[in-house]
């Protein structure tokens, strides 16, 4: 219940409920992420008016999926590519990796959750 003065509006909802889920992926990976954080938002959000409810939903999608750019481990299609490309030769090193992936991560959920929070507000 500690969460729960993240979600006063559809903002502080769907930029919490990216981030949150966002930097998760980035360290558990993003489907364990999705399974975990999409029981407990439900019962948070559940009881707040649908707006809140729907801009929370959006965020964890956006958030587990962009989240993945965090770190290498932030989703399979990642951990996927580093191996292949090992395979193939080319080393890419986790410092060079995550400040690149944080760098393009962030601007990229802060651009989906101003059209995700639009988006609810005028539709």
């Amino acid at each position: 219940q500690h969460f729960s003065i993240f979600f006063k509006n559809i903002w502080s909802s769907v930029f919490f409920s990216s981030f949150f889920s966002a930097i998760s992926s980035g360290i558990i990976n993003n489907i364990p992420t999705s399974f975990s954080l999409s029981s407990i938002f439900f019962n948070i959000t559940t009881t707040l008016d649908a707006s809140i409810h729907q801009a929370t939903a959006f965020g964890l999608v956006l958030g587990t999926n962009l989240g993945a750019l965090f770190s290498p481990v932030g989703a399979l299609a990642t951990i996927l590519w580093v191996t292949l490309i090992r395979q193939k030769g080319y080393n890419i090193k986790i410092k060079d990796f995550i400040p690149l992936g944080i760098l393009v991560g962030t601007i990229s959920i802060i651009v989906g959750c101003i059209f995700v929070g639009l988006e609810i507000m005028i539709f």
